[in-house]
C-alpha cells in the first residue's frame, strides 16, 4: 500500500477577525463626495462601498486584477492592512505604486481612516453597470 500523502491544512488569514453580523466598528470617510459610512473591521475598502453605494470604480470585479479601485489615504493609513504582494503587483503594473495609494479591493478596514477616490471624470460618469465601458479601462489601458 502506497504511503498516504501528507495532510495540507490552510489557514484562513481573517479568521479571527470579528463575525459580520458584529456591529460596524469603524467609520471610513469617502472623498471628494464627503461621505462617512460605517465599516465593519476586515472588510475591504470596496465591499464597504458597495454595501453603503459610494461610487468606487471596479472594472475586474475586485480581483486586483485592473487597478481601478485605486484610492489615496488621506488619514488613518494605519487603520488599514498592510499591503500584500497581490496588491503591491497590481500597483506597480499600472503605475500606481505611490505612497497613500492603495487598492479598495484589497485594503481591508481595521479603523476609521479618510480615502480619496482617485477616478476619472469619465468614471465618474459612467454607468457603474455597463459592461465594456470605456470608463473601466485602467490609465495606461489593458497590459
Amino acid at each position: 500500500m502506497p504511503p498516504r500523502p501528507p495532510k495540507i491544512v490552510l489557514t484562513d488569514p481573517f479568521a479571527g477577525l470579528p463575525d459580520e453580523t458584529a456591529e460596524p466598528a469603524a467609520n471610513v470617510t469617502f472623498q471628494p463626495f464627503g461621505q462617512t459610512v460605517p465599516a465593519r473591521i476586515g472588510k475591504t475598502l470596496l465591499d464597504t462601498a458597495r454595501v453603503e453605494g459610494v461610487k468606487l470604480p471596479h472594472a475586474c470585479g475586485g480581483h486586483s486584477r485592473c487597478g481601478t479601485c485605486r484610492v489615496r489615504v488621506l488619514q488613518g493609513a494605519e487603520n488599514l492592512c498592510e499591503i500584500d504582494v497581490v496588491e503591491r503587483r497590481t500597483l506597480k503594473q499600472y503605475a500606481i505604486l505611490l505612497p497613500g495609494f492603495r487598492l479598495g479591493c484589497r485594503a481591508r478596514v481595521l479603523g476609521d481612516c479618510t480615502v480619496h477616490v482617485e477616478m476619472t471624470a469619465e468614471q465618474a460618469a459612467a454607468s457603474w453597470n455597463e459592461k465594456g465601458s470605456s470608463a473601466w479601462r485602467p490609465r495606461g489601458g489593458w497590459k
